[in-house]
């Protein structure tokens, strides 16, 4: 999905990032929520402000971070 010539919308890319999330959860069942944030790449870091990122970048940098996800 890292090289997909489709533009996917933001609600689609919202349901892909929660899918991986749910996969990255599923095998770190001990991790807490922003834990698993954090160490998927999700949420890179607290001093940095992600609000205004799209969907598509958050999905784009999760797919590099944890592509087996």
């Amino acid at each position: 999905m890292t090289n997909c010539l489709i533009k996917l919308s933001r609600y689609q890319a919202n349901c892909l990032i929660m899918a991986k999330l749910q996969r990255i959860l599923d095998a770190n069942p001990d991790w807490r929520f922003h834990q698993a944030l954090q160490n998927s790449g999700i949420s890179s870091s607290p001093a940095e402000d992600q609000f205004y990122e799209e969907s598509e970048k958050t999905l784009a940098n999760l797919n590099e971070v944890s592509p087996d996800a």
